[in-house]
Formats: C-alpha cells, sequence, structure tokens
C-alpha cells in the first residue's frame, strides 16, 4: 500500500510540473525567500512597461497586496535608481494602499535583475529577465543595392553574442539580447574583419536597434547605426490660466496615434510638466488631458502634434481655470430681522488669517463676495459697524464649495438707551423711575 501510495504522490508531483510547464502564472517573477515559492502575499497586476517620470523613462511594474495595515517597505538589489511609488507615482517607504509601483530607470537596465522587497519584515525575490532586446543588421552597397550571403558578427565587450549570413533582404536578425555596448562587423570570406568596419553602438532594454552595414567592393567597410524611425518628443506644461506661474501637479494627459490608439499616458510633476517617450515622427499625435484637480475648470482642447525633420521637440500648454464661487452675507436688526442694515463692513479672512478682502452691506442689507477659489477655508469677522448698533466680535468660518452659494445672514443687537451713565435695556424708562429715586 505504501508503494503504492508513493508511486502516486510522484505522479500528482510530475503533472503539477507539466502543467507549470505548459500554462505559466502570467507574470510570475516573485517568490518568498525562505519557501522559494510564488507568493500570496504579493501579486503582479502588469508586466513591465515603458513610461516617462519626471522627464526621465522608467521600466514600471504594479503590483496588489493583501497587507491589511500600514507596513514598511524597502528594495535592496535593483538597478540604480530604482524606486517604490504609491499609485499617484509618489515615493514611498510606508505602504498605505494595497498597490505599489516598483520603477527602474531606462538607462540603468544592463542585465537580469534580481531584487529584494522587503514588506513588513517579509522578504521576497525579484526575478527578472532582461535579454529582450533586438539587432537587425542590413548589408547594402553605397548606392543602395542590397547585399545577400554576407556574414555578420556581433560583440559585446570580449565576447562574440552572435553570427549570421544575410539573408534575400540584406538582412540578419540577433535576437534576445541584454542592454549594453555592441560592436557590428563584416568579415570576408578568409575570416578577416574589414579593419574600418567597427561601429560601437548602445542597445537599451526592450529596444529594437537597426544597424546598417554599407560598402562598395573596392573599398573598406564603413558602419551606420541608426534608429528604426526619426524620433521626437512631446513636452506638455499644465498651468493656472489666471497664473500662469502656477504649475499643476498630477495632470493625467493622453497621447494618441492618428488611429485614435492611446500610445502613452503621462503625469505632469511639481514643475507642471510631463515629457512624453521618443515617439515615431511620421505620425500625427493627438495630446488631450484626462484628469484634473477637483478644484478646477478642464481645459478641453484637443491639441494635434504633427513633427517635421527639425523638430526634435514639440512645446505645448493646457490652461485649467480654478473653479471659483462667492460668499453673500445679510446683515439684520437682532430685535427686527426686517430691519436691513447699510454700511456694515466684514472682512475676509483665508486659512491663515490673512486678510484677502473688506465688503460693506448694501442698502439691502447685502454684502458679495468677489469670485474666490472653492475648497478653501474662510472666515469672515465684523470689522465695522453702525453707530449706534454692537460690533459683532465673533467669527464665521465656511468652506466655499462649488455647487452652493454660501450665505450668512447676521444679527446685530441695537445699542440701548442710556441716563445717568446706566444701561437700561428691555424695559420702559418710566417703569424704572420710582427704583432709581427719581
Amino acid at each position: 500500500m505504501k508503494k503504492y501510495k508513493k508511486k502516486i504522490a510522484v505522479t500528482i508531483m510530475i503533472i503539477i510540473l507539466i502543467l507549470n510547464t505548459i500554462m505559466p502564472n502570467k507574470y510570475n517573477i516573485v517568490k518568498a525567500i525562505e519557501t522559494e515559492e510564488k507568493s500570496n502575499r504579493i501579486e503582479e497586476i502588469t508586466s513591465l512597461y515603458k513610461t516617462s517620470l519626471e522627464g526621465k523613462l522608467h521600466f514600471v511594474q504594479e503590483f496588489s497586496t493583501n497587507f491589511e495595515n500600514e507596513v514598511s517597505i524597502s528594495i535592496s538589489n535593483f538597478p540604480d535608481g530604482t524606486r517604490i511609488l504609491d499609485s499617484n507615482n509618489n515615493e514611498i517607504n510606508i505602504l498605505k494602499e494595497k498597490m505599489f509601483k516598483i520603477a527602474i530607470p531606462e538607462k540603468n537596465i544592463f542585465q537580469d535583475i534580481s531584487g529584494i522587497i522587503n514588506i513588513n519584515e517579509e522578504v521576497y525575490k525579484y526575478d527578472k529577465e532582461v535579454n529582450k532586446s533586438t539587432v537587425i543588421v542590413k548589408t547594402i552597397s553605397k548606392d543602395g543595392r542590397i547585399r545577400k550571403t554576407v556574414n555578420v558578427e556581433l560583440m559585446k565587450g570580449e565576447d562574440i553574442v552572435g553570427t549570421a549570413i544575410s539573408d534575400d533582404k540584406g538582412e540578419c536578425k540577433f535576437n534576445n539580447l541584454y542592454p549594453g555596448r555592441y560592436k557590428a562587423y563584416e568579415k570576408d570570406a578568409n575570416g578577416n574583419i574589414h579593419s574600418e568596419g567597427i561601429m560601437t553602438f548602445d542597445l537599451l532594454y526592450m529596444e529594437t536597434k537597426n544597424v546598417i552595414l554599407m560598402r562598395d567592393i573596392q573599398t573598406n567597410l564603413n558602419i551606420t547605426v541608426e534608429n528604426e524611425k526619426k524620433k521626437g518628443t512631446i513636452e506638455i506644461t499644465a498651468v493656472d490660466v489666471a497664473n500662469s506661474e502656477r504649475p499643476l501637479e498630477n495632470i493625467e494627459i493622453e497621447i494618441y496615434n492618428s488611429e485614435e490608439q492611446v500610445v502613452e499616458t503621462l503625469t505632469t510633476n511639481k514643475e507642471g510638466i510631463a515629457i512624453s517617450s521618443r515617439l515615431p515622427i511620421d505620425n500625427i499625435y493627438k495630446v488631450k488631458q484626462k484628469t484634473v484637480p477637483e478644484e478646477y475648470n478642464m481645459d478641453i482642447s484637443i491639441k494635434t502634434v504633427k513633427f517635421n525633420d527639425n523638430n526634435e521637440k514639440v512645446v505645448l500648454k493646457f490652461e485649467n481655470s480654478m473653479k471659483t464661487n462667492f460668499i453673500k452675507i445679510t446683515k439684520v436688526d437682532k430685535d427686527n430681522n426686517n430691519i436691513k442694515l447699510e454700511g456694515v463692513v466684514f472682512g475676509i479672512y483665508n486659512e491663515d488669517n490673512e486678510l484677502i478682502e473688506e465688503i460693506t452691506t448694501d442698502s439691502n442689507g447685502e454684502a458679495i463676495s468677489s469670485n474666490l477659489p472653492i475648497n478653501k477655508t474662510y472666515n469672515i469677522r465684523e470689522i465695522k459697524t453702525l453707530d449706534n448698533y454692537v460690533l459683532d466680535d465673533k467669527t464665521i468660518t465656511i468652506i466655499l464649495k462649488e455647487d452652493n452659494i454660501e450665505t450668512e445672514s447676521i444679527e446685530t443687537k441695537k445699542i440701548s438707551s442710556r441716563k445717568n451713565f446706566l444701561l437700561i435695556e428691555n424695559q420702559r424708562l418710566y417703569d424704572l423711575l420710582p427704583k432709581l429715586g427719581c
């Protein structure tokens, strides 16, 4: 019986191994250090994708967690400049929500990543192969004719990483390359490298690089390295329309190609600026804002971008207007609300107790402020009243909203009659004379 149980267990393990091979997890790269098993505490919700952060290109991967409370988070053994971000792309070391991002600078990815993620003193291993780049070598003559069956070698450092012979299109392709510095050259029939035919170029992570080997039969080899297509960038600035010196941070911006497909989503930095990745210049792009802060009216214009050969950067600006509302104050007699008080002065102060406006009631007892930014706290104080009324020294605090006009009705008590320096209030005078001995 034990023998059969052992055979069954071995069979189940083999089936599991086969299933893991043919149906792997989509982004199975995070494992618990101690068990080397896929973590059930961290789950990858995206693969690495390319985006611009603070004007620099990064590769970003997003994760979800099932930690219920705030926990500490840190990383190690990642490429220089790697950061942990929250959903708003703010750098963090405390995890306050159930997702986070790892952002790796593109220029610092050279080899497979084997990093450590430490969450609440639980350690997880992050493994990522980065041999995802491609070099396409094309062999042609100086007059543009295709040269077939040319022996081409590709070298990185001191190592030959590939050898190929150009096909009927004069091309040979080298796949699964790591980022780094490479050399491409042509060898003759005797295996000799053409002495002037070595060119060095840099290859980035997930990049496809076109290399053209060009020479005449009578001349030495010349190599020209060029990108697949000429490319340019779009720089977008978002500002307050009333104050162009006030940049707007965390504005989401979308870039569409001529087929109405989103090619990139950007977020403005503290300077209100977002810069796209390098885009092929042979396309026409449309740029529009996706979200703005709640207190702003969004500039809904759609801006069209068309590059030309001499235009590697196009600069755009979106101007958003701040939402405003006003405060209305009505001043009345405390004992008779039908009596409206004209000429009473009120001060409106911001949350730092700075006076921003003085307003005075009209013949209807009403005073209306200028348009003020919404979602702000304002304090209202009476600073001057009529000669025969008591100055109201209380402070009224409001938060100005978009949909509601803030109306305050303020009552003031009239100064009572005086005789022999006695304050007589709420009683007729002749009722008190006998008590005063008059």
